[in-house]
């Protein structure tokens, strides 16, 4: 299976003390459904019933050997806001792992605050 990931169209400072530039990758780390309708999800997570928890790590370097992990993005959503999200995407993935971590990668992509200088216009999303 090819590596979902979204790659930052730039490179940008991401240690200043060092003075070490990257372009950044965030990949899906996981998706955790809590107690969602018709979801194999994982149970006794502590998110509040119907809730959906992305969490996406950010590395400078991605795949060489100064792989540097340097920022993360989680959300928590409830069911009808990523079920939502879900129904409105038009994916590439076919099977259903690989549809919930294009979402949870779009998802970041739409929602993730300005770090490092980039927004969410700066990610781009490839399934490598």
């Amino acid at each position: 299976m090819a590596q979902q990931r979204l790659i930052s169209d730039k490179s940008v400072l991401y240690d200043a003390q060092n003075q070490l530039s990257s372009v950044l990758t965030a990949i899906p780390r996981n998706v955790n459904m809590e107690n969602i309708d018709g979801a194999l999800g994982y149970l006794n997570t502590a998110l509040p019933s119907g809730s959906v928890l992305v969490n996406v790590s950010i590395y400078a370097n991605y795949g060489e050997s100064n792989q540097t992990p340097i920022n993360g993005y989680n959300a928590n959503v409830t069911e009808t806001v990523w079920d939502n999200f879900f129904a409105s995407q038009s994916l590439s993935s076919t099977e259903l792992f690989g549809q919930v971590m294009e979402v949870a990668l779009l998802y970041t992509k739409d929602n993730i605050p300005v770090m490092y200088g980039l927004s969410g216009s700066n990610w781009i999303y490839t399934n490598i």
